[in-house]
């Protein structure tokens, strides 16, 4: 025992002799932790489904060198990849590269944050190696980690006293500030850190740092420019992604949001309250201070929570995350005692959320209990058995994310420098079982697919003429269903489409691209069906605009039963039903009650669907009712009377919640026959 501390105490007096070893050590420590968690360099293969499909596509209109922007409007941007860690032979170095200038970029920022509380750093760093969480939550700690070192910044520039910047710390800085430029190109929505950078330049600007302030200003800016020139897109195209940005975001709320838990948000809530609290009640800093990283610290808790109550849920968790990276960066700047505590609480519950969704955990406890005999201390024994199952759960989980967050690099570089025709092999086999999934002829000429199987479509040697918002869920404001129905219409429409009547969210299915059915009634016509996949070959003549007859106009209150008038053709609604002002704000800070339409049918049954209010400004076939791909192709060749028993006779639309708080009491419905030109195809289903 005397032997064993003679060692240790050697072992520490080394360590606390040898500065320039220790922070060697760390500074190695902090970049490879970082560059490990950043770059996909044993990143994910093409796979079929939802997600997989769009990540597959965006990064093959990279590879064709399509108009990010104009060619395709999305919510990501050409460094898409990044997010995504997808694998595209063509795509592949702008991810890597893109990738590797974001982790050294983070890494140095914080060794300059934390270069004082080393043990603050280290424990940063681990949680951010052993837990899994979305890289949103990834990229919007960098702005928050660049207003705190600003804040020392500041600090160090006042005890030297020398408001003069070298040309050094004008590269350091400009080299801090660039990752803000890049971040939007990645997911649109991150040109909301644009605001942290402003507020940064007004800091630095009070505290008569000009040239700093200048460049916190217009750095982002500049190199938005220079990664978008890099990523090989035309400098003209980039207005164009930003404008086309805006309805891709101001849409997404009302569109994407689901049901969540009120008990996770009200949590979430408490502890963004209280470290907001900790923050104006510490005097460790000044005034000034306290208001700038408050206002930093809203931005981001802001963004966080509207990404977490939108679509929350998942394995990738947002909230509690978010909570320990704020708290952590923080606390660089002051100590506060109720500060370290709301950190290790909310790791606490994090622990115990990871071990909730540990299904090899939960087997094992429900096998225990079930086989478990009746016994005197039974809940003594259930107890400690749940209790060890939680420590050898949470020991698993860190130890198997630490070791595959370090072994995911290594291998990585292993096959990159040594085997670098293994990404190909292991791309090249993705696409085969994807094509073994779904296997698609070659079709001549452009195809599409709709609504979201691109996967199945780039599996092969098909050429791909993408609608702009390549997957139809997303089309969900007027004006970008109007560019997809534009494109359709256009000259250089796809020669073929394929489509599977695929939706999200139970939301009512015509929904989805409903504005575009008429004129791919018009345009195209029926050459086969496959399963659930309709084949449609473009006509000779392409109409401009579709047929309708006037049938019906009139105002309904929310909740009233709105009859359909009885018709032998397809009927076509424009339904406009608005927020109230206060369902606008609630909208911006949180998100809208949902919207329910009740169908009443011919067959006497009722349907029940989600539906949004900007898809139903645009258009859509309200009757007869179409939830599937063989009812669509009915509907399409003109068959009206295989759907004879979904005739609507009625419907109702109805606000789950706060009817009259949240939207306005009456709706306006414009109801139109579509007159289709479609041959009737008599169709063997």
């Amino acid at each position: 025992m005397i032997r064993h501390k003679f060692y240790i105490d050697q072992v520490k007096n080394v360590w606390n002799s040898n500065l320039w070893l220790r922070n060697y050590l760390f500074a190695i420590f902090v970049i490879i932790t970082t560059l490990a968690v950043f770059i996909p360099l044993k990143p994910n293969m093409p796979q079929s489904g939802i997600d997989q499909s769009w990540m597959f596509a965006m990064n093959e209109a990279v590879a064709k060198n399509l108009q990010i922007g104009k060619d395709i409007i999305f919510t990501f941007g050409p460094y898409a990849s990044i997010y995504s860690q997808s694998y595209h032979p063509a795509s592949d170095n702008l991810m890597v590269y893109g990738s590797l200038f974001l982790g050294l970029c983070y890494a140095l920022t914080f060794l300059y944050l934390g270069r004082k509380r080393v043990g603050r750093t280290v424990v940063y760093f681990i949680f951010m190696a052993c837990y899994y969480f979305s890289r949103d939550v990834l990229f919007y700690t960098y702005p928050l980690i660049l207003a705190a070192g600003t804040v020392i910044f500041i600090q160090d520039s006042r005890e030297k006293k020398n408001p003069i910047l070298n040309i050094w710390q004008i590269g350091l800085i400009l080299i801090a500030i660039a990752p803000i430029g890049m971040l939007p190109l990645i997911k649109g929505s991150h040109i909301l850190a644009y605001l942290t950078a402003v507020a940064i330049s007004l800091y630095l600007f009070y505290n008569r740092h000009f040239k700093a302030a200048l460049i916190a200003l217009i750095g982002p800016i500049i190199f938005t420019v220079i990664f978008w020139v890099i990523s090989g897109q035309a400098i003209q195209t980039l207005p164009d992604y930003f404008r086309n940005m805006v309805p891709v975001i101001s849409g997404y709320t009302e569109a994407m949001a689901v049901q969540g838990s009120i008990i996770q948000t009200s949590a979430y809530l408490f502890a963004a309250a209280i470290l907001i609290l900790a923050l104006l009640f510490t005097s460790d800093i000044q005034r000034p201070e306290k208001f700038f990283l408050g206002v930093c610290c809203l931005l981001f808790l802001f963004f966080v929570f509207k990404l977490g109550v939108v679509r929350p849920g998942g394995p990738r968790a947002v909230l509690g995350p978010s909570i320990v990276f704020a708290a952590v960066i923080l606390g660089f700047i002051f100590r506060n005692k109720i500060l370290n505590g709301l950190l290790y609480m909310v790791i606490i519950v994090l622990i115990f959320n990871a071990v909730r969704i540990d299904q090899d955990l939960r087997k094992e406890l429900q096998s225990a209990l079930r086989h478990s005999s009746v016994e005197t201390n039974k809940e003594y024994k259930d107890f400690v058995f749940v209790a060890n199952g939680i420590i050898g759960s949470f020991t698993r989980i860190i130890c198997t994310n630490v070791r595959n967050t370090y072994a995911n690099i290594w291998d990585g570089l292993v096959y990159r420098l040594l085997e670098r025709k293994h990404f190909q092999s292991s791309f090249d086999q993705s696409l085969s079982v994807i094509k073994k999934e779904y296997s698609l002829p070659v079709l001549d000429g452009t195809t599409d697919i709709y609504s979201y199987g691109q996967s199945f479509l780039l599996a092969t040697k098909n050429t791909w003429n993408p609608r702009p918002i390549i997957q139809s869920y997303s089309a969900y404001t007027k004006e970008l269903a109007q560019i997809n129905e534009h494109h359709i219409r256009a000259t250089k429409a796809p020669d073929n489409i394929l489509f599977c009547l695929q939706t999200i969210d139970e939301r009512f299915p015509a929904l989805d691209d409903g504005l575009s059915w008429p004129a791919l009634f018009d345009n195209y016509s029926l050459t086969k069906i496959d399963n659930e996949l309709a084949f449609f070959q473009k006509k000779h003549t392409i109409k401009a605009a579709s047929s309708f007859d006037r049938i019906n106009s009139g105002i309904y209150k929310t909740g009233e039963v709105v009859p359909l008038p009885k018709t032998r053709i397809p009927i076509f609604a424009e339904i406009d039903l608005k927020m109230t002002l206060l369902g606008k704000l609630l909208s911006i800070v949180f998100k809208p009650s949902q919207l329910n339409l009740t169908l009443n049918l011919k067959d006497g049954k009722s349907v029940n669907y989600r539906v949004l209010s900007n898809m139903m400004q645009c258009g859509f076939f309200i009757s007869p009712l179409v939830q599937n791909t063989k009812e669509f192709v009915f509907l399409a060749t003109g068959n009206q009377d295989y759907l004879s028993n979904s005739v609507v006779e009625s419907l109702i639309i109805k606000p789950t919640f706060g009817s009259n708080l949240i939207w306005e009491k009456t709706y306006s419905i414009k109801l139109k026959g579509y007159k289709g030109d479609a041959q009737i195809i008599k169709t063997d289903l």
